[in-house]
């Protein structure tokens, strides 16, 4: 059918980056994310991550804080 063919599915992670959330916004780890270098976060699923600051920039840096209180 060439209405399905029309959809273009959006990336649910292009939404989350274009809202601004507040400082506390607590999010869910779906998968696991190891560090890429020094200063981030290494992320396991099912973690609870709290948003610390998030850039108005394009560079999408966000600054989360894990129930460890490990930041990055």
């Amino acid at each position: 059918d060439t209405a399905d063919r029309s959809v273009v599915e959006k990336n649910p992670l292009d939404e989350l980056r274009r809202r601004k959330y507040p400082p506390g916004t607590q999010f869910l780890a779906k998968g696991d994310l190891d560090a890429a270098q020094e200063g981030d976060l290494t992320i396991r699923k099912g973690e609870i991550l709290s948003l610390i600051d998030q850039e108005d920039d394009s560079d999408n840096w966000w600054l989360f804080e894990n129930d460890r209180h490990e930041q990055g």
